[in-house]
């Protein structure tokens, strides 16, 4: 986390030529996913990581009318059935789970506001945040991947409306977040990263009266 703060104030301060300071809101439905693991001792675990809406929020630098830097968050609440096989089998129905994540991203931009219509592609990297409610407060994080695509309308000077698309992955795995609970002494040998495809849209909003691009 201060490492990220870091970075982007370290961004905001070399560059006094920015042409916008934005604010962003996102509604996303995202894809669901299968996740499974094996413990040292050769049980294992598997279940779907349901699909639901994602909300999310950014703040975005932009150094011109073609290149920014944002910093978002995005979090879904949905479930988890996961079933151990050990012996017996167990089945839990349904568990709570929470998923956080935080991303700071690069946007390149295609097009200029004046023409009402802007594409963008975005790449970043950041942490995935699990909850699965093993016990109060218990969750853990995971390095994180997330690309973007998609593009603003823009009615108006201070305003756009956003269409997006996107693809998050957690790559090493999320195996250690679903233990059954924090006592169990069979620690987790091989898991399956975490992965969603989503689409959405949300408002821009322009802080700082942008000037239109050339």
């Amino acid at each position: 986390m201060r490492v990220i703060t870091a970075v982007v104030i370290c961004f905001i301060s070399l560059n006094g030529l920015s042409q916008s300071f934005r604010l962003s809101a996102l509604a996303t439905y995202v894809t669901s996913d299968e996740v499974s693991g094996t413990y040292n001792r050769g049980s294992s675990y598997s279940g779907i990581v349901k699909a639901g809406f994602q909300w999310g929020a950014g703040a975005e630098y932009l150094f011109n009318e073609k290149y920014g830097a944002e910093f978002t968050f995005q979090h879904q609440n949905t479930t988890i059935p996961l079933t151990y096989i050990n012996s017996p089998v167990t089945k839990l129905e349904d568990r709570p789970l929470e998923l956080g994540w935080l991303m700071l991203k690069c946007n390149r931009y295609i097009g200029n506001k004046t023409n009402k219509l802007q594409g963008f592609l975005g790449l970043g990297a950041g942490i995935c945040m699990v909850n699965t409610y093993n016990l109060p407060g218990y969750s853990k994080s995971y390095f994180g991947i997330q690309g973007n695509a998609g593009m603003i309308y823009w009615p108006a000077n201070f305003i756009g409306i956003k269409l997006n698309g996107q693809y998050q992955i957690s790559p090493e795995g999320v195996g250690d977040a679903f233990h059954r609970d924090k006592q169990t002494t069979l620690g987790i040998k091989s898991s399956s990263p975490l992965s969603q495809f989503g689409i959405g849209a949300g408002l821009v909003f322009v802080l700082d009266g942008l000037a239109d691009s050339k």
